[in-house]
This record gives C-alpha cells, structure tokens and sequence, in this order.
C-alpha cells in the first residue's frame, strides 16, 4: 500500500501483531469497540 492509497476516513485494512504475551490480536477482532491503538518503538519509548 503506498501513501497514495490512503484515503482519510476509509477503514483500515485489516492487519495482525503479537502482544505482550506472544498471542495474535487482529483489528478485526475490535471493529465495533472504540479502541485506538498506541504503536510504540520500544519499552523505553514514552507515549504522550
């Protein structure tokens, strides 16, 4: 996907990561709940 293909207020493709624990958590998985999700660099990185 290139920056071109953004369209603000399109949905986000739908896309899956590891948490903490090592289980898959997919986006999907939280369409209808309002979450926003935090992306950080690393555990030393603080979140403003």
């Amino acid at each position: 996907m290139s920056r071109e293909d953004i369209i603000v207020g399109a949905s986000a493709p739908d896309f899956a990561l590891p948490d903490a624990n090592g289980n898959t958590v997919r986006l999907a998985d939280y369409r209808k709940a309002r979450k926003a999700p935090i992306f950080q660099a690393g555990d030393e990185s603080a979140v403003a």
